[in-house]
């Protein structure tokens, strides 16, 4: 049985906290030069429809998530639309996972074709999913550890630079979130909802209800901890 521990680290690698990185230069450009606002505003929008996976899940603890609750909340046909539709979500974040790690990989060992890394990275996913649940918490864990890793190197790398090119007084520059002369709501909103895209996954926890300990608590709590610190 997975703990929230097990449930959090899931959650966070279905996300992944290095998800911001393929498009955060067109959030920021959407955005108007306010990403780091942009991302906000999105976890905001984030939060409730974490909130309300978390109230569903304590009331409905199923594996069946978003086809449980619109079957059981509105009726078999909203059910059927909802499930097909999360089928799709979970059919594209791999695969748009997949893609990304290949290219990445390409570009890291451009001799090795592209295909190659994609048939890989495939079989690797697929063989651990195969493995059970337990196999997968624990490369749930390796992962999340490894793209901790990265993202706590691309933090220092930016401090880094801001510091060698403004100072230390460049940290505390609010200019780097909110910049009176360009601000523009549409154009914000028009980088949140890009931003979106970087906290799309947190609903896969509740597909674990039924392997939880105590899903009616450690699903709904696992899924805002997890919207609330890929915002972060």
């Amino acid at each position: 049985m997975l703990t929230r521990r097990d449930l959090v680290l899931y959650g966070l690698v279905i996300l992944t906290p290095t998800a911001p990185y393929p498009v955060f230069g067109i959030v920021q450009q959407n955005s108007g030069g306010h990403a780091a606002l942009a991302y906000a505003v999105a976890m905001v929008a984030m939060f409730f429809t974490a909130s309300s996976y978390a109230k569903m899940a304590s009331v409905f603890p199923s594996a069946g998530s978003t086809y449980t609750y619109a079957h059981r909340g509105i009726n078999a046909h909203a059910g059927f639309l909802a499930g097909w539709a999360m089928i799709l979500d979970y059919f594209l974040i791999p695969l748009l996972s997949v893609i990304y790690a290949s290219l990445t990989a390409e570009r890291l060992f451009p001799y090795v074709p592209n295909w190659i890394w994609a048939c890989i990275f495939t079989l690797a996913i697929t063989a651990v999913n195969l493995r059970g649940i337990r196999m997968t918490a624990r490369a749930s864990a390796w992962l999340m550890g490894i793209m901790t890793g990265c993202a706590i190197l691309f933090i220092c790398l930016s401090v880094r630079f801001v510091v060698l090119q403004h100072g230390w007084a460049g940290l505390f520059n609010i200019e780097g979130v909110f910049r009176p002369g360009a601000f523009s709501m549409p154009l914000l909103l028009s980088g949140a909802g890009i931003a979106t895209l970087s906290y799309i996954g947190f609903d896969a926890i509740s597909t674990l209800a039924e392997d939880a300990l105590d899903p009616e608590r450690d699903i709904g709590w696992a899924t805002i901890a997890v919207c609330v610190f890929q915002g972060l």
